[in-house]
This record gives C-alpha cells, structure tokens and sequence, in this order.
C-alpha cells in the first residue's frame, strides 16, 4: 500500500513498495555508482563506478572520470583539449587518444580509477563493476584482467534508464541471460 519513491539519481527511478522491504543490491550500488559520478572532474560527461566484492557485498574501490590526481591538468580548469570541444566538433564516444583532431583527453575512466584504487592495499578479487554507462572497449579489458567478473550498467532504453549487464564468462564477456 505504503509506496516510497526515491527518485532520481541522474533519472534513474527506484521504486520500493514499504511493505516489501528494501531495494536490492544492484539497485543500491547503482544508486551509490551514480552519486560517485557527480565528482566528475570532466566537462563533457560525469561517469562513476563502484567495485563491489561479489560473495559480501562489500564496496572495495570507487572512481569517477576525470584528470589523475594531482595533475597540474584538469578538466574543469580547461587543461583537457577534448572538454574545449563541443560535442559537434568531437562527437562522443570517439576516439580518447588525440587520434581525432584536438580530441586528446587527459581523464583516466572511472571503471580504471575504481581498480586502481581497489588495489591499494586489497588483492585482486572476483567482483562486479557498476558504471553509469555502458564501459568503453579499453575498460572492458582492464576489467577482465584486473578480476571483474560482472559488470552492471544503466542504459537509457524506451523513456527510461534500465539495467544491463555482462558476466565475464570463458574468456568473453556475455550479455547475461
């Protein structure tokens, strides 16, 4: 009877019905992914993940998208060529590397910097990724190798963001059945 909306992080809507309990863990850590994203030190687009150790549940590394730290770059102060552009000029999605003219970007991917700092201090262990979008094909393999067997994102799909996601299975990733 009793319904609670929590809306909107960033448009994703969680519905919990008070009578059934609470939101399960995919939405909660997504809902965490999305608040991480706001740290963002990018211009063009703010993208979180979170780490989660898959059999407790525990968040062992988080990152957001942006210059690395203690660059004497950043993106909001203008030091990224790719944020001076607009989306017209660079259109997203393409190339990081400087490949497309004046579309060299200085941010280091929030799935990389949420395993860089997984690693600081805690072993490599099988987890699942949840990210704001769906990872570039670099992230996808920094991923696989740094023990990510799971990798959950939101993807606007009919009026609405809705979950994705992919197990690391047989050497490939797998959209999940």
């Amino acid at each position: 009877m009793s319904e609670m909306q929590i809306s909107s992080v960033r448009g994703m809507d969680v519905n919990m019905d008070l009578e059934m309990g609470r939101i399960g863990w995919d939405d909660y850590f997504m809902a965490i992914a999305w608040a991480v994203s706001r740290r963002a030190d990018c211009t063009r687009r703010m993208v979180g993940a979170l780490l989660v150790e898959s059999t407790s549940n525990r968040i062992i590394g988080s990152g957001y998208n942006g210059a690395p730290s203690k660059s004497a770059e950043s993106c909001l102060d203008g030091g990224c060529p790719r944020g001076l552009r607009s989306n017209d000029e660079i259109a997203p999605g393409s190339a990081y590397d400087g490949s497309v003219e004046g579309g060299r970007c200085i941010a280091v991917h929030a799935e990389a910097n949420a395993l860089l700092h997984s690693f600081r201090g805690i072993p490599s262990v099988a987890g699942t990724m949840y990210v704001t979008t769906e990872p570039c094909p670099d992230c996808w393999k920094l991923m696989a190798a740094g023990g990510v067997i799971r990798v959950v994102w939101s993807e606007w799909i009919g009026m609405r963001f809705q979950r994705v996601e992919r197990m690391w299975t047989d050497g490939a990733w797998k959209v999940r059945e």
